[in-house]
């Protein structure tokens, strides 16, 4: 469209105005209050097509790449159009219908305003076009909406100004004329640039251009910000220090990100008096390249990252701090599906299509993965898996349909379970995202940074990366042993190390890493704390590695059923020191004091089987034939009323407690032999009302602590004792426990005759 049609537009509002009325004020308030409803009238036009293009961005999120290629190809057509390079005839004709006459009063210039917009001059020209483009392939309504408002600002911008200076600004846009091919060359040069930026991926780089304003990070919701912090921001003239970078792994995208920690940048400024710069990484990979070769000063990693970047760059990274909140310095993955997909557990998503993020991610890949495996499913489980990158496009991807399950940190998940996403299954907590730096970076910097983070509780800033955080806490290297260990597990990758004098305990896998870790760990600590030595887990990854482990004399001591025990104690020397009481939740209808546990056989609601006598010639899932809940008491149950479980029935070693709930679930075995405590423990993966407990074993002596093989006889003895005198009811209530009692060779005698 010409500049003389826009005016031609504009006078038809006005011109009207000023025939029928010479009061220089009252034409002057005419001709303003009619253009405000002309630029309103085009507004809502251009607005909506930024929003509705963000929304079928929003379905085509899964093409984000194909529309980011395409479109950068157009927009660099459109800058060689703008530029006079080439030349199109379609691109610079006016489309438009007129409207009869304008309808009276400020409707009808309103009126006229839509049809200005609706006349598609704007719609097929390249610097709407552009502007389009980008919206939809961000994804978010209100993204398009804040690109589309500033574009209606622009245009409005000349209208109201030529309304409060009609004369002098039509005798001015005159003058101006002679500089516009000047103007439509560098527009078309920039238009060319940005279509190089779109099409490369490399857009997010104008932000090392703009970090103080933010540009190209408006994607993503609005997040609460500290508003004492947005009025601080860095001048390059208020401090003479040089900055530093701080990175960001891309969990939502660049811009979300960005717009996430500006509020901490702005605290760091104002705290360190020095500016800081944010740098969305591309991906992890860089991330962790970033920080383990010195290209970043800090970074916000997720655990398994930290991980990665402590086993590439031993030595050139430290912990600073991680996040904390409610539940300490700890977060949560989820499964998620959508809310009316009639999927109610973990365990229904056998053959379904999931969605991953990035394979360096904990939350949306490493800790899904050893949820999925607690409920017996495996990767190739699945009809097909897909890896989407950013936890945003999960959640999306799962609300669209195109994936039935999703995989990602709970924090991210909550923000789409308004829109119909339904969580299924939460993780048990795991260690938080954590601010590490590089070696590069002076002490006293890293010490300055772990004191103003460490201040920093209860602020907006904190809010504004994770509504979740309430604040830091100093961070350790041990901290995120647990993640070594599922990396361990799954990948096959060895990061675990143990100094040459820490003191080893390795703990029986009868649960996930996750929950071992979560129960014991702290028990860890208070013993390193008063004996002065460094205690740490072992967790093996199956009841055989344990007794290997154990019997290989690597650890200095172990805690497992009292079955294995005698086994271990056949072959090498072990010495119990004390029992659990009160071990684990106890199952629903038992009576135990505390001092035992018991094993149980369960069916599916709905089986034939009444009776124990039905079990003959019937398919038995087992947790292991050394599982003294999971086999061995119901052996010596069933002994005592004529079965035995050798000849008489199927025996299928299922490995893990939960594979054999989770089997009888699904109908894959007639019953199961498990631990009581292990039906209150998965009661959140399966329905407990399609299980029977068909019954229940006598009481067997509960788990023991034991010293292995050469160790320091004073330190044996000063950890019985600490055990013994154990009251600390935060450590009991992590291991399920009430105490520790005193035990002795005797009372294991009864399982060493099997």
């Amino acid at each position: 469209m010409t500049s003389r049609s826009h005016w031609r537009s504009l006078q038809v509002c006005c011109l009207s105005c000023l025939k029928s009325r010479a009061d220089k004020k009252r034409i002057r308030f005419l001709t303003i209050t009619n253009s405000l409803a002309f630029i309103s009238g085009f507004s809502l036009i251009f607005i909506a097509l930024g929003a509705s293009s963000s929304v079928a961005g929003k379905f085509l999120f899964e093409y984000q790449d194909w529309i980011r290629i395409i479109g950068g190809i157009l927009v660099i057509f459109f800058g060689l159009f703008v530029s006079g390079i080439i030349r199109l005839d379609f691109l610079s004709r006016e489309k438009k219908f007129h409207l009869s006459g304008k309808p009276a009063g400020y409707i009808g210039t309103f009126f006229v305003g839509m049809t200005f917009a609706a006349a598609w001059t704007p719609c097929i020209g390249p610097i709407l076009g552009t502007i389009l483009v980008y919206a939809s392939s961000k994804g978010s309504a209100a993204y398009g909406f804040k690109l589309l408002s500033v574009y209606s600002l622009g245009l409005a911008l000349p209208f109201f100004l030529s309304s409060l200076m009609f004369n002098s600004f039509l005798s001015y846009s005159v003058k101006i004329r002679k500089y516009m091919r000047v103007i439509m060359i560098a527009s078309g040069l920039l238009l060319i640039v940005f279509g190089i930026l779109l099409l490369t991926n490399n857009v997010r780089q104008l932000t090392s251009f703009f970090p103080d304003m933010g540009m190209f990070a408006c994607s993503g919701d609005d997040t609460a910000r500290d508003d004492k912090h947005k009025q601080q921001k860095y001048s390059p003239s208020k401090y003479a220090s040089p900055p530093l970078v701080l990175s960001v792994l891309p969990v939502e995208s660049a811009g979300a990100m960005y717009e996430r920690f500006l509020p901490l940048k702005y605290y760091l400024e104002n705290q360190l008096k020095r500016p800081v710069i944010i740098k969305v990484a591309k991906d992890y990979e860089s991330a962790v390249r970033g920080i383990g070769e010195g290209v970043v000063h800090l970074a916000f990693l997720d655990p398994a990252a930290y991980c990665e970047v402590m086993a590439q760059y031993k030595n050139r990274v430290v912990p600073l701090v991680r996040s904390m909140g409610k539940e300490g310095a700890t977060s949560r993955s989820v499964l998620v599906v959508k809310d009316n997909s009639g999927i109610e557990k973990a365990a229904d998503v056998k053959g379904k299509r999931l969605a991953l993020g990035n394979k360096q991610s904990s939350f949306s890949y490493l800790i899904p993965l050893a949820m999925l495996n607690d409920v017996g499913l495996r990767v190739n489980d699945f009809a097909s898996v897909d890896f989407l990158e950013q936890e945003d496009r999960v959640a999306l991807s799962v609300l669209i349909g195109d994936h039935e399950v999703g995989a990602l940190s709970e924090s991210v998940a909550r923000k789409y379970t308004g829109d119909g996403l339904k969580i299924i299954k939460t993780s048990e907590a795991i260690p938080s995202f954590v601010l590490c730096a590089s070696n590069i970076l002076p002490q006293e910097i890293k010490t300055a940074v772990v004191k103003v983070l460490g201040s920093l509780q209860g602020r907006g800033t904190i809010s504004a990366i994770d509504s979740d955080i309430e604040g830091f806490a100093a961070a350790e290297d041990r901290d995120f042993d647990v993640i070594r260990v599922m990396i361990k597990n799954l990948t096959g990758k060895d990061y675990i190390e143990y100094r040459p004098k820490t003191i080893k305990v390795a703990v029986l896998p009868l649960y996930s890493a996750i929950t071992i870790y979560n129960r014991y760990d702290p028990l860890m600590r208070y013993l390193s704390q008063k004996t002065g030595y460094e205690f740490k887990l072992v967790i093996p990854k199956d009841f055989e590695d344990f007794m290997r482990v154990v019997k290989s004399g690597k650890v200095d001591f172990s805690y497992q059923n009292p079955y294995i025990f005698a086994l271990i104690d056949r072959e090498v020397d072990i010495k119990p020191l004390v029992t659990t009481i009160g071990e684990d939740s106890p199952s629903e209808g038992s009576k135990d004091n505390g001092d035992s546990y018991r094993g149980v056989i369960i069916t599916r609601q709905d089986s034939a089987i009444r009776n124990i006598s039905g079990l003959r010639n019937k398919k038995i899932l087992i947790t292991s034939p050394m599982s003294a809940g999971g086999y061995l008491s119901q052996r010596l149950f069933l002994m005592k009323a004529g079965i035995d479980t050798e000849k008489d029935m199927k025996i299928i070693d299922a490995k893990r407690q939960e594979n054999v709930i989770l089997g009888v679930y699904r109908g894959e075995a007639d019953a199961g032999f498990v631990r009581g405590s292990a039906l209150v423990v998965w009661k959140d993966a399966v329905d407990m009302k399609k299980i029977r407990v068909l019954a229940r074993t006598t009481p067997i002596p509960n788990w023991p602590f034991a010293a292995c093989g050469k160790s320091n006889p004073s330190l044996v003895g000063e950890v019985k004792r600490l055990l013994i005198d154990l009251k600390d009811e935060a450590i009991l209530q992590a291991a399920r426990i009430k105490g520790f009692k005193a035990a002795g060779d005797a009372d294991f005698e009864v399982f060493r005759q099997y």
